[in-house]
């Protein structure tokens, strides 16, 4: 005997479609508010400023460059003979896009950010799209909208002035495009090839184990179209090889390459990111028992795995309707394990160079939710009560409460500290040298700003008119610079200044184990040198100390190695 089913009308499909749209609506908003409230707040930081000074140059050269004039924005110790060369070391697409929003906003900290930040609204409506297409189920799908749009991981990557977010959508993007492209979907060839190049444009390795993750599932899954997607990337790679070719790879990626118990460890890392910040071990026993309760309970097999249809037309349409909102495993199959091939291929590619990157993680963070999705629904399906604990577990391994405080509160960091103090007590033809952190002041002040990782002769740094020497060494690349400030600086001549700004390894980090939500007070103050005869006693954003040594400050004797991975490879 039958089921009983819910007699489907025509009122009833406007009623559905009217509270799913609704509820995708709420989900969007609900997204755009947390990417954009408060997204100038925090300064940028190393890398963030690069993409903000190279997309700059594009304005007065049409092509992104590494200087401007006046100051280098190297991070690979390129030196001098290099910082007027086109830029190399990255794709040039996010630059192009930090320059279309300096052109119609202006070149400051929230415009910088704006364009990653409304591409991270777009994943999330993606998100929907591809989940609900993939499945053929709009709860699914919304839950996945939701988790993504809730997700602080992803939060914290799409609001930074780089390339993450612009990765995590076209990644998405083409693999959605691609499971249209095995279907032979009407223009699916040419957009794909344009998803993949642009993703390829936007970040080399990432395209790479993009195309690999999905040749891979094709040759499991679609091996009668393995013809037409090696068309596709022969086209692909028709267009992009002049770029490919034009690619210099950063020296520190080739460290430690291919060292099986260098992989191992850096797997090891990756899988307890994922763990820790977006996808919970638990939820692998949350899905054990959702499976388990489903596969032995006759009702359940009955209502969810196995569908008989009716032989009246009403009841077909029933059938049919009531199906999207059931576990069909035999057609997601496929789809299931494009997921976890996308989702395995990312750790494991990565783990190959030298250095463990949260951000390489963020085009397998939508996937992850998708995984999620479908456990919290199968969970829901199994019972109410097991659905509500998986909700429970996804939400509370999220630092929602700390991410509210910082789009609510204002944040000081070094750079904040360091910029205003020399904007408002120095001038435009001052030089500084600094260990690190120079490319946010080259942002930020204008002035003449040397060490870093340029890789630039530092002997016009003699007689700078501020030194300053950070607490953390964060990279190899400043111990040249310290040893050159030992030196060749005397001290004598300058006055040791404290600022009231912690001093900590960078001014924020887009992974969430290094991120600081709230300003960070348990934390040594910044330390500047100014020129005696150029000093303003009046400055009321520092304070004087008793007399120092012949004065090097105690970080520079004895600095603090930072706890975070130095941040070479980009």
């Amino acid at each position: 005997m039958s089921m009983p089913r819910r007699i489907i009308t025509k009122k009833n499909k406007l009623f559905d479609f009217a509270v799913h749209r609704v509820l995708l609506l709420l989900i969007i908003a609900l997204g755009a508010v947390l990417l954009l409230k408060n997204l100038g707040n925090h300064c940028l930081w190393q890398d963030e400023a690069e993409t903000a000074l190279v997309g700059k140059t594009i304005l007065t050269h049409g092509i992104p460059i590494g200087t401007d004039g006046k100051n280098s924005f190297s991070q690979d110790m390129a030196g001098d003979e290099r910082k007027y060369d086109p830029w190399r070391l990255h794709p040039w697409l996010q630059f192009y896009v930090v320059a279309l929003s300096f052109a119609l906003f202006g070149a400051d900290t929230f415009s910088a950010r704006l364009p990653f930040a409304l591409i991270g609204i777009g994943v999330i409506f993606l998100t929907y799209i591809f989940t609900r297409d993939l499945f053929k189920n709009r709860w699914i799908a919304l839950i996945a909208a939701g988790l993504i749009a809730t997700s602080v991981p992803f939060l914290l990557l799409s609001r930074q002035s780089r390339y993450y977010s612009l990765l995590i959508f076209l990644a998405l993007l083409t693999t959605w495009i691609y499971t249209r492209f095995m279907q032979r979907g009407k223009f699916t060839l040419p957009v794909f090839i344009i998803s993949a190049s642009l993703c390829f444009h936007t970040f080399y390795p990432g395209f790479m184990v993009l195309i690999l993750a999905l040749s891979a599932h094709a040759l499991l899954f679609h091996r009668s179209e393995l013809k037409l997607l090696g068309r596709a990337l022969v086209w692909i790679g028709f267009i992009n090889f002049p770029w490919f070719l034009w690619f210099r790879a950063y020296p520190g990626v080739r460290r430690q390459l291919y060292s099986p118990m260098h992989i191992i460890q850096q797997l090891s890392d990756f899988v307890k990111i994922i763990s820790v910040h977006v996808f919970s071990p638990w939820l692998f026993l949350m899905a054990l028992l959702v499976a388990l309760m489903l596969f032995f309970s006759p009702k359940w097999k009955r209502k969810i795995f196995k569908h008989n249809s009716l032989t009246s037309p009403q009841s077909a349409a029933a059938d049919k309707e009531c199906a999207r909102y059931r576990i069909q495993l035999p057609s997601w199959k496929a789809p299931f394990f494009l997921l976890i091939i996308i989702i395995s291929a990312y750790p494991v590619f990565f783990s190959i160079p030298a250095h463990t990157f949260f951000r390489y993680l963020g085009p397998i963070i939508p996937f992850l939710c998708i995984l999620t999705a479908l456990i919290v629904y199968g969970a829901f399906q199994a019972h109410p009560f097991l659905g509500i604990c998986a909700l429970a577990l996804v939400i509370w391994m999220q630092p929602l409460n700390d991410f509210v405080y910082e789009i609510t509160h204002d944040y000081l960091g070094p750079i904040k500290g360091i910029s205003s103090y020399l904007n408002k007590n120095g001038k435009m033809e001052d030089t500084v040298l600094i260990t690190y952190d120079d490319l946010p002041l080259k942002f930020y002040t204008g002035m003449r700003i040397m060490g870093g990782y340029t890789g630039e002769d530092l002997k016009s740094a003699r007689k700078a008119e501020w030194i300053i020497i950070r607490k953390y060494v964060n990279s190899p690349y400043e111990w040249p610079i310290r040893r050159y400030i030992k030196e060749n600086i005397s001290f004598s001549n300058y006055k040791k200044i404290v600022l009231n700004c912690p001093d900590l390894p960078y001014e924020n980090r887009e992974c969430p184990c290094h991120h600081h939500f709230r300003t960070v007070l348990n934390e040594d103050r910044v330390i500047i040198y100014k020129r005696i005869s150029q000093l303003n006693p009046f400055a009321l954003q520092c304070r004087t100390p008793s007399a120092s040594p012949p004065g090097l400050a105690a970080s520079f004797w004895k600095p603090v190695i930072s706890a975070t991975k130095p941040d070479n490879d980009k």
